[in-house]
């Protein structure tokens, strides 16, 4: 369904996989033709099993807890998806730490997937423009406040 929501955007994007487990979205962004993606996740070993489905690509993985994360590089994201563990996190401490600590373009867009009865309040700095359920998971759709 996100791939199908986000249609060409994806494409030559620059991606960030918060959260990223086995890195899935990530891969999955790859193959659709996004150009570069950072993994981000404090346990890379489901990861790292499935990285060798795009050795050639480009990709950097990040072992760290995201909400100690402090991006050095210059890559600017055009795609974020957060997809933390269900009830550890709160929204708000993860949507700061990536205004904080991830550049954006103005049109970044932000994929958050929760679990369906998880609270979320709004941000001062990002607006929710859409929001789907599918099962037990609900995706947020956000963008930057101008």
């Amino acid at each position: 369904m996100i791939f199908s929501i986000l249609s060409t955007d994806i494409i030559d994007s620059s991606v960030i996989d918060i959260f990223c487990g086995t890195g899935a979205f990530g891969i999955e962004a790859i193959s659709r033709g996004a150009k570069f993606v950072s993994f981000i996740d404090r346990n890379v070993d489901a990861l790292k099993a499935n990285i060798n489905l795009i050795s050639d690509k480009d990709y950097s993985i990040v072992k760290k807890d995201f909400l100690k994360f402090n991006d050095k590089s210059s890559v600017v994201y055009d795609i974020v998806f957060i997809d933390p563990p269900y009830g550890v996190y709160s929204s708000k401490s993860i949507l700061d730490v990536v205004h904080e600590n991830v550049l954006l373009t103005e049109n970044s867009t932000i994929i958050y997937e929760e679990f369906y009865k998880t609270d979320f309040p709004s941000h001062d700095l990002f607006n929710i423009y859409d929001e789907r359920r599918a099962g037990d998971t609900t995706l947020r759709f956000l963008s930057k406040k101008i």
